[in-house]
């Protein structure tokens, strides 16, 4: 992870892009005043954001598990439906 100053960045982007996407580094960019940002590859924003969607989607199904064996679940028949 390198971490960097904005004017640094702006000055030698072509060498910061390299770095992230050819050495997959993450570059964290702070500026006077402002909010820090982070720069990485696509393919790793992607995997974070999965694993983000993951970790949601894994915690609704054990909130279910958790309230079903709290007795708060329902049986219900399962109706078929014909074709279109």
């Amino acid at each position: 992870m390198i971490a960097a100053n904005y004017q640094s960045v702006k000055k030698d982007f072509a060498d910061f892009y390299e770095k992230v996407a050819d050495k997959n580094e993450t570059v964290i960019v702070s500026k006077d005043g402002g909010n820090d940002i982070v720069i990485l590859r696509l393919d790793r924003y992607n995997e974070l954001t999965k694993e983000a969607r993951n970790k949601a989607y894994l915690e609704k199904i054990d909130r279910g598990i958790r309230q079903l064996e709290a007795g708060f679940g329902k049986i219900h028949d399962i109706i078929e439906v014909e074709g279109d």
